[in-house]
């Protein structure tokens, strides 16, 4: 089951400050796999579509969570010709823009709920290609793209001519690996998520990360 936080305060929140939510919630939903749900007590109903929907849709296909200073972001994560439908669930806090961007820089058709501090969006049969999510806003943010599957590509077992990486919590490379991670894997990360990509059977990239993610041991005491 993924972790929910929910955060709910006066009906101007989530747009209060530059403050993200309280940063113990934000690292047990990354670390469980879950995701901050930036939704005021008068818009809860609107989230229902989010968890009736993430059971669905168990590969993890991208993770970005971080802040935004004021400005507009891209974020982007390939889609492959496996996937029947794909979840995009974006929390933004001060939101002014939260586009989905198909492989033509178009917003595909698509199924959900938007309220002040989110959106949520399901596609049938996506266009398969590179995506992208524009953000434009302030403060805090987290993106989670799932998908349903016809094959499973997971991110620590071999896959012919793929490729494996750490991630952190931006989505962003901490390590490049040889092959799948073995399982006495000691990296000098706190923590990561594991990340399989590659070129699916028609040529599209595909990429497909853990949903959790691996906490390192504390490093041993000096004696």
């Amino acid at each position: 089951m993924s972790a929910f936080a929910f955060a709910a305060a006066a009906d101007f929140w989530p747009c209060v400050s530059r403050k993200s939510p309280d940063r113990s919630f934000v690292e047990i939903s990354e670390v469980s796999g879950g995701q901050i749900i930036l939704a005021a007590p008068g818009e809860i109903e609107k989230t229902l579509f989010l968890h009736i929907q993430r059971p669905a849709h168990p590969e993890t296909v991208y993770r970005s969570t971080g802040t935004l200073f004021n400005e507009t972001r891209e974020f982007r994560f390939p889609v492959d010709s496996a996937i029947e439908s794909l979840l995009v669930s974006v929390m933004l806090a001060c939101k002014g823009e939260i586009a989905i961007l198909a492989r033509e820089e178009t917003e595909p058709e698509s199924e959900g709920s938007e309220w002040k501090g989110g959106r949520v969006a399901r596609i049938v049969r996506p266009q398969p290609g590179e995506w992208s999510l524009r953000l434009r806003g302030n403060g805090f943010y987290s993106i989670v793209v799932e998908a349903k599957s016809a094959l499973n590509y997971s991110p620590t077992a071999p896959t012919p001519g793929a490729r494996y990486r750490l991630t952190g919590d931006e989505g962003q490379t901490l390590l490049r690996l040889e092959g799948p991670p073995p399982p006495d894997l000691v990296a000098p990360y706190p923590r990561y998520r594991i990340a399989v990509e590659g070129t699916d059977e028609q040529g599209f990239p595909f990429q497909r990360l853990t949903r959790q993610m691996v906490l390192s041991p504390p490093a041993a005491p000096v004696q």
